[in-house]
């Protein structure tokens, strides 16, 4: 979504500034967020809020946020990780205004997002291993594991058990010690060739992710359908989003 705004702003000739508001305390380190931004190959500034000084002078609003200006007025605001299919429409019309041409449409509607861990750290269960359900008991998540304020460790040989359905997978990670392999899995099985992830490495016995950095990882990337999805830790990890698109 990020690359998405940066290429339409800036062929919309719009200078975009990115406010960045940490959730997690290794987004405090402005290091990570240049590694973040260097991966996705972005020339946007971006401003750290650590004590959320900014993010409060706008009324708290839902994060992630997007509001695009002229010098006299809003043109278009988007609040919150969901209806990527309003702010589709909304560049469309601004599009329309400044290049003055048909826009083809793109396919934001069928995006689902669901950002799991935040929700489950914060539910009141204690049991581990444990299940959750969201409300339309569409996911599921089991596993051996711990909870943390932020986040789900795993320990040495811990694994977690997602439920899901979509086609494309990313997951926020952070290494306990200097690095962790993480074996993924789909149904029980490595992850198929035309399924690979970008930051996943497959051999000839298993599909697995090299966790270096804390950073969001693609581990998923194709091949839309249901499917129970396996991470297992060799050393220890930390698992603080995943998002299902």
């Amino acid at each position: 979504m990020i690359k998405y705004l940066s290429e339409k702003l800036i062929n919309l000739e719009f200078d975009m500034v990115g406010i960045h508001i940490p959730r997690f305390s290794f987004e405090k380190d402005v290091a990570n967020i240049k590694n973040f931004l260097k991966m996705l190959n972005l020339q946007v500034p971006v401003i750290l809020d650590n004590n959320k000084t900014i993010w409060k002078s706008f009324g708290q609003p839902l994060i992630p946020s997007i509001i695009i200006v002229n010098k006299d007025e809003i043109l278009f605001e988007h609040f919150g990780g969901n209806g990527y299919y309003w702010l589709e429409n909304g560049i469309e019309d601004i599009e329309r205004i400044y290049l003055n041409k048909n826009i083809i449409k793109h396919d934001f509607a069928n995006r689902i997002l669901l950002e799991f861990i935040n929700n489950y750290v914060e539910h009141p269960m204690s049991v581990t291993p444990a299940i959750y359900f969201d409300m339309n008991k569409k996911i599921k998540l089991d596993g051996n594991f711990k909870k943390d304020k932020q986040c789900l460790v795993l320990e040495s040989s811990d694994y977690v058990k997602i439920r899901f359905k979509g086609k494309r997978v990313d997951v926020v990670l952070e290494p306990i010690s200097d690095y962790d392999i993480v074996d993924v899995e789909i149904n029980g099985k490595p992850v198929a060739t035309h399924m690979i992830g970008e930051d996943v490495t497959k051999d000839k016995t298993k599909s697995f992710v090299r966790v270096t950095l804390p950073r969001i990882y693609n581990i998923i990337n194709g091949g839309w359908g249901e499917y129970l999805l396996k991470l297992t830790t060799h050393h220890g990890v930390k698992i603080y989003s995943i998002v299902f698109h």
